[in-house]
């Protein structure tokens, strides 16, 4: 019987509510006491490449864990250990992809309140969800997840 679905630990919150959060919070901030970049022209065209690319990167991470068959909710039980696509590269491609949309979304929007946000949203991710995560992988499936780890950075 597949443990797909089944809860295998708990996080602190969705890590895309965590950086839609973020991303409000941000643009909030910003509306009550603007903190704008410079150059905003350049900074509008990059911002776009940077989202579009966060959001390539976490739908090719999330196929990968979809053709491995394994859950992709944090918190789910894992039926593989998944080291292949954008996890040859970044333990946590989706987080990381999520967090280049919102850096994306900071410049698109000429904000420096949503980079600050951001920094905050990836110390809760790291401590809220991603120290579960490798916590209940390490114990899940040992020598292949510390080897996994050995050659494969957190983030990228």
């Amino acid at each position: 019987m597949s443990t797909a679905g089944h809860r295998a630990f708990r996080v602190v919150a969705p890590p895309p509510l965590l950086f839609l959060a973020g991303v409000l919070l941000g643009a909030g901030l910003n509306a009550w006491h603007p903190l704008t970049l410079h150059a905003p022209s350049l900074v509008t065209g990059l911002g776009a490449v940077v989202a579009l690319a966060g959001v390539l990167f976490a739908m090719a991470a999330a196929l990968t864990f979809r053709r491995a068959g394994t859950g992709l909710e944090p918190g789910t039980a894992a039926t593989h250990l998944v080291t292949s696509g954008p996890y040859r590269w970044s333990r946590n491609p989706i987080y990381v992809g999520m967090a280049a949309v919102s850096a994306g979304l900071a410049l698109v929007l000429n904000t420096l309140w949503i980079l600050v946000t951001l920094a905050l949203v990836l110390l809760v991710v790291r401590h809220g969800v991603i120290r579960h995560e490798e916590h209940y992988l390490s114990q899940r499936f040992p020598d292949a997840y510390d080897a996994y780890r050995r050659r494969v950075r957190r983030w990228l």
